[in-house]
């Protein structure tokens, strides 16, 4: 018997024992956890393979193992992708994170730095809570794909909760003219969480969800966000049980573009006016447009004037910011 298994022994009998220090030694076993130990485990793995096309890929990776408050995280990574298939050409990929985190009764006091916390007897109680979240990307022939994932498991006290967030959005190449991105595109988001009560370890509340979503052929838009946050949210009464919150962000508003131009369509070599739109709902066209279901967010505009005779010629760029329920407008040249 170890020296921290023997006080909890005598915590947990309310033997008439006191210590005056207690000195713990970090160490990883492979054993079942002991009182005040927790262990977390959080992975994250990418990929992506092709036979050909075009490819066009801009990554960030972050990693830092120390402590972390709220709002920051021990790994993030982000990616755009835009691909276009050539001779037949698909691209596959699969992105994958996991948050795995696991602990034995603690006495709050052990764990709470708020001078407000009621430290008395109180404990946290035991937990196993792992979830995943998974996308995938089968025989995509062209489109952009952007992916942006963090996780935090390492916090200097227990009142920072560990967390796990990831979103995805997939929307046509502005330059491909077609006005969809073309593929399958899949996602899972999951999760099993059980704790205990008090001093107690026999499970007293367990939760298991699982969310599989898949869109396959011309995609127009489709975006994803989870959310994940297990900590303790304030010293609550004598049992303090652990309080696990599970957030999906709101799906983003939709609003109304309005694109102005001078002329009518390019017939016979009269000119007229082309545009690439960028952003949340990212299009391309020719001439006065309206689009009634843009999604919310920030947008950028480059309209080409088009003669029928030689390349567009590239005569304003500009942007704004779509509210939900609001009207973007883009004027040039009336």
């Amino acid at each position: 018997m170890t020296w921290r298994q023997l006080l909890a022994y005598l915590q947990a009998t309310n033997e008439n024992y006191t210590a005056d220090t207690d000195t713990l030694y970090a160490a990883i076993h492979d054993s079942k956890l002991h009182p005040g130990e927790e262990i977390a485990i959080q992975t994250w793995t990418d990929s992506l393979r092709s036979n050909g096309g075009k490819i066009s890929l801009n990554k960030n990776i972050d990693f830092d193992s120390k402590n972390k408050g709220k709002g920051l995280s021990n790994l993030e990574a982000g990616k755009v992708l835009t691909y276009a298939s050539t001779e037949g050409a698909h691209l596959v990929g699969s992105e994958a994170w996991s948050l795995d985190v696991a602990g034995n009764w603690e006495k709050t006091a052990d764990s709470i730095r708020c001078v407000f916390a009621d430290a008395g007897d109180t404990v946290l109680p035991a937990f196993c809570n792992v979830v995943k979240a998974k996308s995938e990307l089968v025989n995509f022939n062209n489109g952009q794909v952007s992916t942006k994932g963090s996780s935090r498991s390492v916090a200097a006290t227990g009142d920072i909760p560990a967390a796990l967030g990831y979103q995805i959005a997939v929307s046509p190449d502005a330059n491909s003219g077609s006005g969809f991105a073309d593929g399958t595109v899949k996602t899972l988001l999951g999760g099993s969480i059980m704790e205990a009560h008090g001093k107690n370890q026999v499970p007293a509340a367990t939760n298991n969800w699982r969310d599989a979503d898949s869109v396959t052929g011309g995609i127009k838009t489709f975006q994803k966000t989870f959310g994940y946050e297990s900590g303790i949210t304030g010293p609550g009464d004598k049992d303090n049980d652990q309080v696990m919150t599970i957030t999906p962000t709101p799906t983003p508003g939709i609003g109304t573009i309005i694109i102005n131009l001078p002329g009518g369509n390019l017939v016979g070599g009269t000119s007229t006016y082309s545009w690439v739109l960028s952003g949340p709902t990212s299009q391309s066209g020719y001439g006065s447009t309206t689009i009634n279901d843009a999604i919310a967010g920030y947008y950028t505009i480059q309209i080409y004037l088009v003669s029928g005779v030689g390349n567009p010629v590239l005569k304003k760029t500009d942007s704004g910011t779509l509210t939900a329920g609001g009207t973007l407008t883009f004027t040039y040249g009336q």
